[in-house]
């Protein structure tokens, strides 16, 4: 259980922090003009964030899913580790929120799409998910800082959450 519940700190700090990506070309916040981005998956950036961390001295564990990882509470909650985990999330650069493109919305939708249908298929929430254009409202709405998210209100299995059943790890 308290494995259970380091896991889902850390996939919840890490889905907090890398709630978005961008690439070459796109527009810049505005607010963010100086912000460097990370290009890649959720699982790229959490096997780098790994190795970052590891070259810092701090062990970290696979998490049941590829887009996590473990470490122990004390670790976790240790100066040191918060002063190298802000280290590493600075040299692999920032995940893109604000500014995306219709494309990278898309992306973005399309993979929660994917998600809350895994979700519908396993029994851990009923309905249909909401369009593309309430998706794209809801963003513009939040100053361009949320997604909806279809693990909200979903129902977790004996010991794991609805991310471990049903994970999204191609698009932020």
């Amino acid at each position: 259980m308290r494995r259970l519940v380091v896991h889902a700190l850390i996939l919840l700090g890490v889905a907090t922090f890398l709630a978005g990506c961008g690439s070459p070309g796109e527009p810049e916040p505005t607010n963010r003009a100086s912000a460097r981005y990370f290009e890649g998956t959720p699982e790229e950036y959490t096997a780098l964030s790994r190795a970052c961390l590891a070259e810092a001295g701090f062990e970290t564990l696979p998490g049941e899913t590829a887009d996590g990882y473990l470490v122990s509470t004390e670790v976790a909650n240790s100066e040191e580790f918060q002063a190298a985990s802000e280290a590493c999330g600075a040299e692999l650069g920032e995940i893109q929120i604000e500014g995306l493109s219709d494309s990278q919305l898309r992306e973005r939708y399309d993979a929660r799409v994917e998600q809350f249908a895994c979700l519908v298929e396993n029994d851990l929430i009923e309905g249909e998910p909401i369009s593309f254009e309430v998706f794209v409202d809801r963003y513009n709405r939040s100053g361009q800082k949320d997604f909806w998210e279809p693990t909200q209100g979903a129902s977790s299995p004996p010991r794991q959450g609805p991310t471990d059943v049903c994970p999204r790890t191609t698009s932020w």
